[in-house]
């Protein structure tokens, strides 16, 4: 867990030589090894939680190495666990892993898990941590169960249900630890501290941060916080607030939505104001340890730290006053007088930027505090400085050969940077764009599942545009989602899954959807349980591709068993697949089928097994296709039964 920190030291210019400056060739051997290595140890490495804009595959280069570092480090921990933080220390490293895209479903991830749940967790490190991990888990799992859904991932079989992870119970031990966090504020002053001490003096902003975030995640778990507790936040650093004598010009750009990067909305605006900068230091009334001297300075981290807990607090005291008549001018009141010591501290960041890069020992710390701030208040720049692009520039370049930052914390903090995990918290957050021009050899996208898109100038994740459609509902980005379906490279029927849970209401967005859900199936049904019908026979037939072998009587009934000629087309790839060729003469037959494209399919599969010089007919001739047919018969009765036999 961070250490109290110190007052920072002079700032020196970040390093950036490794970030740009990486040989093509040199680049590419590596993503391949990464490729190879990360295949065999994650089954999901390419889907990464983060949700960050304007993304480079460097940062997920370096997010990938990072994480295989760390889960290096998780065993040692479990089975020794450190006498100050046991708990915290698992959990900060398990939240750090399971939102860089670690599957739940790893040995490590469970033994973790079952570990912290024999340990006693007393301290404010230890249950924030404890919270921010079961919270990842939970989004970990939702993440796991929507691709296991939409058949991108297969079941991991070596896990069976009585290991798998329960989220009522994951649900039930977040709300009694958010229950010890409530009970351990420091009523009066409305702080943390190391341990429960709701009566104590002691308090610093460190353990405070920690405390606030968590509650942060209790309640967008849905778990209810008392608005008293984000009163007392809200009071603490607006009263503890250190301002500097000289004004300062505030500039701060807020984050653009999805349909703003994409030119479908007006961007926002910059936000300017003059006022003095204003931060805090480690506790309020901080001194130095001989009497007589000014209180400590503001500093990086404790500066971010409560900028980001006044930005919870005024979230969740604006929605506490919502429909409240007795209490809601009170709550208001303190919002506002938050919000005005919240830009105070927007200007101390913007005026001492410098200063989250200046020392290698706090630089993972800070980093850390500087993206809760960021994502959570949804600031992109402070003063023209785009804090994201930066830190992360630094952070590779200050990456290590084997792939950590050094200690396992500041791997931690570093991957929690690198991923914005913070932001993954908003379901309305814009989806990652890798920036690149097309055409460039040194613009690849991650992988085959992201599509170009030119007003983006970048790769995006098509399901990632899909569901933020389906979150968003915005008629404006209807056109977008068209040409993701039809630039999609893989297969089409992927995205099915996507396109239902699209399916909502009667709008266009569902209209959309369902329109979407012809064009792949070919299936022209009014009822949306007939395509989730149609998805789970496709998921069956796609789960069958991972197997070793199959008989030729088995394929044959699933031929038997459809009537879809896109699913046919998959049944005929795995016979060519399983070298199935004493199909041959069921394959003959389906030439009868009325479906054009699904014909071409079984055509050219025979023309590829037999070598037979048979030609198709033009595009939509029936009679053309009914010669063919008999072309096929006859060629099957001087040459076929003889080789392969009568199926």
């Amino acid at each position: 867990m961070p250490s109290s920190p110190r007052v920072a030291a002079s700032p020196r210019a970040p390093k950036t030589r490794l970030y740009f400056r990486t040989q093509h060739l040199r680049a590419l051997c590596l993503r391949f090894a990464l490729a190879t290595l990360l295949s065999s140890l994650f089954p999901s490495f390419l889907e990464s939680s983060a949700v960050t804009a304007n993304h480079s595959p460097q940062i997920d280069e370096a997010i990938l190495r990072g994480r295989i570092a760390l889960l290096a480090k998780l065993p040692p921990l479990v089975k020794e666990p450190r006498s100050d933080y046991p708990v915290g220390r698992i959990c900060f490293v398990l939240t750090a892993l399971l939102k860089a895209g670690v599957p739940s479903t790893l040995p490590e991830i469970r033994r973790a898990f079952t570990r912290t749940s024999e340990l006693s967790a007393e301290k404010t490190y230890d249950v924030s941590c404890y919270v921010f991990a079961l919270d990842a888990l939970l989004h970990r799992l939702a993440k796991e169960q929507q691709n296991e859904r939409r058949s991108f991932l297969q079941k991991d079989q070596s896990c069976d249900a009585s290991q798998r992870f329960d989220p009522k119970i994951l649900h039930e031990r977040m709300r009694s630890l958010v229950a010890w966090l409530i009970g351990a504020q420091n009523k009066r002053r409305g702080s943390w501290t190391y341990g429960a001490a709701p009566e104590t003096k002691r308090h610093d902003f460190s353990n405070t941060q920690f405390a606030v975030l968590a509650l942060r995640v209790a309640l967008e778990n849905r778990i209810e916080v008392p608005a008293e507790v984000f009163l007392g936040v809200s009071s603490l650093f607006t009263g503890a607030l250190q301002l500097e004598n000289e004004p300062f010009e505030l500039i701060f750009q807020p984050s653009s939505r999805f349909e703003e990067l994409l030119g479908l909305a007006s961007p926002p605006s910059q936000r300017r104001a003059r006022l003095p900068p204003g931060g805090w230091a480690y506790r309020v009334g901080s001194r130095l340890k001989r009497p007589g001297k000014r209180p400590k300075p503001p500093y990086a981290a404790m500066t971010a730290a409560g900028a980001s807990s006044l930005v919870v607090a005024i979230e969740a005291l604006r929605k506490s006053a919502q429909g409240r008549q007795d209490t809601a001018s009170q709550w208001k009141s303190s919002a506002r007088k938050a919000e005005r010591a919240l830009h105070h501290a927007y200007a101390w960041i913007a005026k001492h930027f410098d200063q989250f890069f200046g020392d290698r020992r706090k630089l993972f710390y800070d980093l850390y505090s500087l993206e809760k701030v960021g994502d959570l208040a949804g600031i992109d720049q402070f003063g023209g400085r785009d804090w994201y692009i930066e830190g992360s520039k630094r952070l590779v370049a200050e990456q290590k050969q084997d792939g950590s930052w050094g200690s396992y914390i500041n791997t931690a903090f570093a991957l929690l940077f690198l991923t914005r995990a913070t932001r993954a918290l908003n379901p309305t957050s814009s989806p990652i764009i890798y920036t690149g021009r097309q055409d460039s050899k040194d613009a690849q996208p991650p992988c085959e599942r992201f599509v170009y898109l030119e007003s983006a100038n970048g790769f995006v994740s098509a399901t990632a545009v899909l569901d933020y459609i389906a979150t968003s509902r915005n008629p404006k980005l209807i056109k977008v989602g068209k040409r993701i379906v039809r630039n999609y490279h893989r297969e089409k029927e992927e995205l099915v899954g996507v396109l239902l849970d699209m399916w909502q209401s009667a709008d266009r967005i569902s209209t959309f959807a369902r329109n979407a859900l012809r064009d792949i199936t070919k299936e022209f049904w009014a009822r949306k349980s007939r395509y989730e019908i149609w998805h789970r026979e496709y998921m069956l037939i796609r789960s069958l591709r991972h197997r070793s072998a199959m008989s030729a009587n088995e394929l044959a009934k699933w031929f038997a068993k459809t009537d879809s000629p896109v699913l046919k087309t998959h049944l005929v790839r795995l016979a060519t697949q399983f070298q199935h060729h004493s199909l041959c003469r069921l394959l003959i037959d389906e030439l009868r089928t009325e479906s054009e494209g699904y014909r071409h399919v079984v055509h050219a599969t025979l023309a590829f097994w037999t070598g037979a010089d048979i030609d198709p007919p033009p595009k939509q001739n029936r009679r053309g296709w009914r010669n063919t047919y008999n072309a096929w018969k006859r060629w099957w009765k001087a040459e076929g039964r003889e080789r392969w036999g009568r199926h």
